[in-house]
């Protein structure tokens, strides 16, 4: 066998007293080759023998974010006016399956803005970057909502201010939902004097429907009845 037919994989049989010259020395340098052609595709090789272990491998299982991801959690799909739409992931939203003017996406873009404790951070160099690759202060998941919100409005933090929020329940593994109260800002001032404060909530659907009687549909509030709680779960 020649050692240039030589592939990373190869099992090869030596018999006793069989000598190949340079067979060390190729198999070292095709392991070498073929991790450098790795850490070309952002793959560090740390022990040469992986290599040819990796050569042989059929099946590969992680259950770590990160490890085969970008570790950047984005939203794909979105849920309101009683049907599911598919979030545009793109940087310039140029392929929105959605009405950004619709009723309910405005008042789930309200409830991401303000009911969230990740916020963008404030140095010019990373608000300079694109949305989905700003770094935030916060969790993973807040932030994609943050992200996904801003792609859309570009309003986030001027919403904020405009509507300051007073108290707060942060979200925690017991009650699996958040609570926060703003005093509401709008052009309309009779709606303000009759409802001057505004309570948005998040977390687990089973623990908002359940504090829930009705639901906004199309700029309309639906009661929830016994069958439209089992469409809900369904859609969840």
């Amino acid at each position: 066998m020649k050692s240039d037919d030589l592939v990373v994989g190869d099992i090869i049989e030596v018999n006793d007293g069989d000598r190949i010259p340079g067979f060390l020395a190729t198999v070292m340098i095709c392991l070498t080759l073929t991790a450098k052609r790795l850490a070309k595709k952002n793959c560090l090789v740390k022990n040469l023998e992986a290599v040819q272990t990796l050569g042989s491998t059929s099946i590969i299982c992680a259950d770590k974010i990160g490890t085969l991801t970008q570790n950047r959690m984005t939203i794909a799909h979105m849920w309101f006016d009683n049907r599911i739409v598919e979030a545009d992931t793109g940087e310039y939203q140029q392929n929105a399956t959605f009405d950004k003017n619709a009723p309910g996406w405005l008042a789930l873009a309200r409830c991401a803005i303000l009911c969230n404790r990740a916020d963008f951070k404030q140095d010019p160099e990373n608000l300079a970057q694109p949305v989905l690759q700003r770094q935030c202060y916060g969790n993973e998941s807040e932030a994609a909502l943050l992200k996904c919100v801003e792609l859309s409005t570009s309003n986030v933090i001027k919403f904020r201010e405009i509507n300051r929020k007073v108290c707060e329940i942060p979200f925690n593994s017991t009650n699996k939902y958040q609570v926060s109260i703003h005093e509401v800002h709008t052009e309309n001032k009779s709606e303000v004097d009759s409802h001057p404060y505004l309570l948005v909530m998040k977390g687990a659907p089973e623990q908002i429907l359940e504090r829930c009687s009705s639901i906004f549909i199309d700029g309309t509030d639906v009661e929830i009845n016994d069958c439209k709680f089992i469409l809900l779960g369904d859609k969840y």
